[in-house]
């Protein structure tokens, strides 16, 4: 019987992409019965020029620089409410990016359950106010290395999914990138771009902003549509080569790293800290510092090389799930400071 059969964990994650419905999949394949409190993070407007100027003064005068959080909870408490009637204990509570909630209103959830684990899947520094969070925890995890200085977090990565079946397709390419507009992200993905067409690679990518933008240097546009998790992973099933780009602020591992390892792809990034992780093979990734287009075509030429099915294991999110309820069998995942 698996270990986690029949239980309940109540799971609150920013609805970003539809990584809350993939979370929450990945849980009930394993036996859990979840309750989804998740929150919308990136849709919030403000009613009127009133609201707006309240959530300036309480920022600039009161000190409350958290206000617009509280506002944009609030229009999901009534839902959130309703789910944790469901249950009257739970087992478990999940939440990533805790500094999206209310204090209070988790100091209240903490008592509905059993143990509960907190994880920042962005540097602490992106977003400080969650030091003030990591006490309310039993378990509070961070995937930045250089984090690892606050007392009393643990360390994991990010993980890759095993519920999502690979469609049939015919869209197949040779490098794919998805991901939100950064300026300080631009000069190395037109580098890289401009070099794998002039390959002749086959590329597809999905660069997301609000605003339209063009890039004439390299012939690359944003788009306002967003590409949900799920068909991210069909693209990243039907490529050969993933492309991943670190924002300046952290050093943690992106979603895109760990579906390299899981589903055996091979992986140009500019996060040098890949290089020290157990599942790096030079082989199988190019850490990105403005190769030559001969260097970049001696790299897309090599093989994969398969790594050890235990690495492998170790991000997938089963593992993770035991590794940070710290309940059976797992191997714990460590980061390098």
């Amino acid at each position: 019987m698996n270990l986690f059969e029949g239980k309940t964990i109540i799971l609150g994650v920013p609805k970003l992409f539809n990584l809350d419905s993939l979370i929450e999949a990945e849980l009930k394949a394993i036996g859990f019965k979840t309750v989804n409190i998740s929150v919308h993070t990136n849709t919030f407007r403000y009613k009127n020029i009133f609201q707006r100027l309240k959530s300036l003064i309480a920022k600039n005068l009161l000190g409350k620089g958290h206000y617009k959080q509280i506002l944009n909870f609030e229009r999901s408490r009534n839902r959130i409410m309703s789910e944790l009637q469901k249950v009257d204990k739970s087992d478990y509570i999940l939440i990533i990016r805790p500094e999206v909630y209310p204090i209070d209103f988790l100091k209240d959830l903490k008592k509905r359950g059993g143990k509960m684990v907190g994880y920042q899947w962005n540097g602490l520094n992106r977003f400080p106010r969650t030091y003030e969070y990591i006490a309310l925890f039993d378990r509070f995890f961070v995937f930045d290395g250089n984090d690892l200085e606050v007392p009393s977090v643990l360390p994991t990565t990010n993980f890759y999914p095993t519920t999502i079946p690979k469609e049939n397709s015919n869209d197949t390419t040779d490098v794919f990138y998805a991901g939100s507009f950064y300026r300080g992200r631009i000069a190395s993905l037109c580098d890289i771009i401009s070099k794998c067409r002039e390959l002749g690679l086959n590329v597809h990518y999905h660069l997301f902003s609000k605003k339209k933008k063009y890039f004439t240097s390299c012939n690359l546009s944003t788009t306002k549509n967003t590409l949900n998790y799920e068909q991210n992973i069909q693209y990243t099933y039907n490529t050969k080569i993933l492309l991943d780009l670190k924002v300046a602020e952290h050093e943690g591992l992106s979603f895109r790293v760990l579906e390299a390892v899981g589903f055996e792809k091979k992986l140009i990034t500019t996060n040098h800290r890949v290089r020290d992780y157990d599942f790096f093979h030079a082989d199988n990734i190019l850490i990105w510092t403005g190769q030559s287009k001969e260097e970049l075509a001696a790299f897309v030429n090599k093989s994969y090389v398969s790594i050890p099915e235990t690495i492998k294991q170790k991000y997938s999110f089963k593992n993770w799930i035991h590794y940070v309820l710290d309940e059976g069998n797992y191997t714990p995942i460590e980061l390098p400071r």
